[in-house]
């Protein structure tokens, strides 16, 4: 249940009091409700040179940007809840202001106006959520079996091949060469692993 809270304010020079109205939750409300209500109250993005936004299209774009920052983006809601299970923490999360996803597991997230958030997006469709992490907080490790790739230039190979190492639980190792497997391709096509 929402409640409209409506407060007055007399301006300095004695002029009539002004009416404000925000739509807040009832303390009785769903959490979910209540992040949602946050998500809608909260200042949007409308800007195409925000800088979460400009961080974005570096990220998705430029694997030096990536290596330079040490971080990825993950586009779409599947991704970012794996990121979120195998233990990640975004340094950045923008969720789409009408069509919010992963609320309850991404509380600090941004909303953005839907067009801005499609066009920072590699997909083939608009996601309802982006979020920026930490590249090394990726797990590391040695495995029993390792995967050896030596120059596979493409990254949704590179992907492909992380997915079906991760199957038969072995490890990947990458030559100089290799295509970044934090590059939107590589990630979209290691889904599941």
């Amino acid at each position: 249940a929402e409640s409209a809270v409506v407060s007055t304010s007399a301006t300095a020079s004695g002029r009539s009091p002004r009416m404000t109205s925000a739509i807040a939750p009832s303390r009785s409300a769903p959490p979910f409700q209540m992040l949602y209500a946050r998500i809608r109250t909260a200042a949007m993005i409308t800007s195409a040179s925000n800088p979460r936004l400009k961080l974005v299209r570096r990220l998705s774009s430029s694997r030096r940007q990536r290596e330079r920052l040490g971080l990825f983006a993950c586009e779409g809601e599947d991704l970012v809840e794996a990121a979120l299970d195998a233990g990640l923490v975004p340094a950045e999360a923008l969720v789409d202001a009408e069509r919010p996803a992963l609320l309850e597991r991404l509380p600090a997230a941004e909303p953005v106006a839907p067009s801005l958030l499609a066009d920072v997006s590699a997909l083939g469709h608009p996601p309802r959520v982006i979020a920026v992490f930490r590249r090394e907080e990726l797990p590391r490790g040695v495995r029993d079996a390792t995967l050896a790739l030596w120059r596979v230039g493409d990254p949704g190979n590179v992907g492909t091949l992380l997915r079906a190492a991760d199957a038969f639980e072995a490890g990947l190792a990458l030559s100089p060469g290799c295509a970044d497997p934090t590059a939107p391709k590589a990630l979209r096509a290691s889904a599941g692993a």
